[in-house]
């Protein structure tokens, strides 16, 4: 079984750092385009709405982006097998410009995975199997440290920037690694933030859903 995979994007480009996940798809996307991984060959293909889909060599990688929280994000992930998510993040925990690796579990210090209500990433996805939905098998989350998420202005401060391509690096690699692996890859557990902060080292772990 191929996987099928989603990289999703999230933040808003008009608040500052707060843009830096939608940058890092972004510069995601064009990685893949431009054949900078010689082994996934990719070819955009027509994009969806809201999303492309970059046909490589060994299956279709769906790179999304959006500003939304909640039960909100269960549309732009059903149907597909392995979610890997990037957001910004303001931490007390990590130094601004580090990429961090999040467990679903622990994502009160973002905007959008865990709204005002409440309802964080977790539980929307306990949600979608409730009700019988396909949902990811595994979620990887990443974070960009944040310096400035509020004020208004296009372009990430200075750190966060220089993090985005960084970011980028790790979200393809993850697209190899699952291509290559999934279903028969490793799951080691993440370290969860509520356990002593965030995990700064953003390897090869997985966290299933």
């Amino acid at each position: 079984m191929t996987a099928r995979i989603v990289v999703l994007g999230l933040g808003n480009t008009i608040l500052t750092d707060d843009g830096a996940g939608i940058y890092a798809v972004r510069r995601l996307r064009e990685m893949l385009e431009g054949g900078q991984e010689a082994s996934l060959s990719a070819d955009l293909s027509a994009p969806a709405a809201g999303a492309d889909t970059l046909r490589l060599a060994r299956a279709p990688v769906t790179i999304k982006e959006a500003s939304l929280a909640g039960f909100n994000l269960l549309d732009l992930v059903v149907g597909f097998d392995v979610l890997l998510l990037v957001d910004a993040m303001k931490s007390s925990q990590a130094e601004v410009g580090e990429v961090c690796q999040l467990a679903p579990g622990s994502l009160e210090p973002t905007l959008r995975l865990s709204s005002i209500h409440g309802i964080n990433l977790a539980t929307a996805l306990e949600f979608g199997r409730t009700m019988g939905w396909k949902m990811p098998d595994v979620i990887e989350i990443y974070v960009i440290v944040a310096q400035d998420t509020e004020t208004f202005g296009e372009g990430c401060t200075v750190p966060v920037a220089a993090a985005v391509p960084r970011a980028a690096e790790i979200l393809r690699e993850r697209v190899e690694f699952f291509l290559d692996g999934f279903p028969s890859f490793p799951a080691p557990s993440t370290k969860d933030t509520s356990e002593g902060g965030p995990k700064t080292d953003a390897g090869p772990s997985a966290t299933t859903g």
